[in-house]
């Protein structure tokens, strides 16, 4: 049994499953940080153009 566990082909197998998972968890934090620099960007924006709006009262 513990031959069949730790066959490199088995064991090569795992890791790329693994190492998939982990590219897909780190893929959605990407995409989570992208859409959040977004959501900032155009806050900062409208902050911007009320700030000039105010100054030109």
């Amino acid at each position: 049994m513990f031959k069949v566990l730790f066959e490199t082909n088995f064991l090569v197998a795992i890791a790329n499953v693994v190492m998939a998972i982990i590219a897909i968890i780190a893929a959605n934090i990407a995409i989570k940080q992208l859409n959040n620099s977004k959501i900032e960007s155009r806050i900062a924006t409208a902050k911007n153009a009320y700030q000039e709006y105010l100054k030109l009262c």
